[in-house]
């Protein structure tokens, strides 16, 4: 099956998704995340707690609180995306992929995300020196060893679990260098190096548990080996091409009415390295396109910074979920507003696009 195949299979988007697949947070689980979290201060209060804290021996509460407060949807399934178009930049990652066929599954592979997002939830918010985060670690190493009893040897190769965690903490720096924004602070990164550490060190392959010897130990080496790994001559396969088409797919029909997919594909495009665009053979960048979704996005960003630090958390939208898988509340609706802010975004940024050319000409 095709992901064009797949995706023609798509009627309509069905009223309601979970949030997330694959563990239940319990009252209990709910209660002990809250206990660690910050009390919400004044105006903007979330850059000072989290600057307060010692990131070396804190960096599980960094992590926690800024994920916490900080977690949107949409956020959220850009890394989604683009870390799993790098890491299957290995043919063998690329053929394992599209094996499963989850990716060009109903509702265009919408499951995945909400697997993924079961396990980051609690590897973020309880902690991956906690018992219930470790526990999640191995309910994905158990995962994993399932696949590979279909797939013998395809989950051999720790390279391909190290680019996947170096990925995912890169990301917001990765996101802030292409919007040429301010770097990630320092004791972020800090926390995410920790985080990265604590995670593979949990990780098991078809070959044992992983080795903390073969994971950088600075971010100084964590950069350099994704740009060693992005600089591999990987064989392009149809295979890593079809799983790619379908994780942006997946993205654009989520957030994205069908004349404005372009865009979401756009997004993609921009964050992703160069070398997974050619390898998977996803076409060139637009430049007036890019343009146009940097300043939309910049635009975004600035308001979002106006506004007044978020009082309520990705902990009490777990609540709801855990309450509405219960019954008690009504299903969370999901697509309402988000593509209508974007395209108004777009064009905003698309106006400041042609009001600096002008002056330029001007000039």
């Amino acid at each position: 099956m095709t992901a064009k195949t797949a995706t023609c299979t798509v009627k309509r988007v069905p009223p309601d998704f979970p949030l997330y697949k694959g563990v239940s947070f319990t009252a209990d689980r709910i209660e002990a995340v809250r206990k660690t979290l910050p009390q919400p201060g004044g105006y903007k209060w979330l850059d000072e707690y989290i600057d307060s804290l010692d990131p070396v021996k804190d960096w599980e509460q960094v992590i926690r609180t800024e994920f916490n407060y900080t977690f949107n949807e949409f956020g959220g399934s850009i890394p989604h995306t683009t870390a799993f178009i790098n890491v299957i930049q290995n043919p063998v990652g690329g053929r394992t992929l599209a094996g499963t066929g989850k990716v060009f599954g109903h509702f265009h592979g919408h499951d995945r995300l909400m697997d993924a997002n079961g396990f980051l939830f609690s590897w973020m918010l309880e902690g991956l020196t906690t018992p219930n985060g470790k526990a999640e670690v191995e309910r994905l190493n158990r995962l994993h060893m399932r696949l590979a009893k279909r797939f013998p040897g395809n989950f051999a190769d720790k390279d391909d679990f190290i680019i996947a965690i170096v990925n995912l903490a890169l990301f917001p720096a990765r996101l802030r260098e292409v919007f040429g924004l301010p770097p990630l602070p320092e004791n972020r990164r800090i926390a995410r190096l920790y985080w990265s550490r604590a995670l593979w060190a949990n990780i098991i392959t078809e070959l044992g548990p992983a080795r903390m010897e073969d994971f950088p130990n600075t971010l100084e080496e964590m950069v350099e080996w994704e740009r060693q790994f992005n600089a591999r001559p990987h064989e392009p396969i149809d295979e890593g091409h079809r799983a790619a088409e379908a994780l942006i797919d997946h993205f654009c029909w989520q957030w994205f009415p069908k004349p404005l997919r372009f865009i979401g594909r756009e997004f993609i495009l921009m964050i992703l390295p160069g070398s997974s665009i050619r390898k998977h053979r996803l076409g060139e960048r637009k430049p007036w396109l890019d343009s146009c979704i940097y300043y939309g996005f910049r635009l975004m960003l600035l308001l979002q910074s106006l506004a007044p630090d978020p009082r309520i958390g990705l902990i009490d939208r777990i609540m709801v979920e855990e309450q509405k898988k219960a019954g008690v509340l009504p299903p969370r609706k999901q697509r309402l507003s988000m593509p209508t802010v974007l395209a108004f975004l777009l064009l905003t940024g698309f106006a400041q696009f042609l009001y600096q050319n002008v002056r330029r000409d001007r000039e």
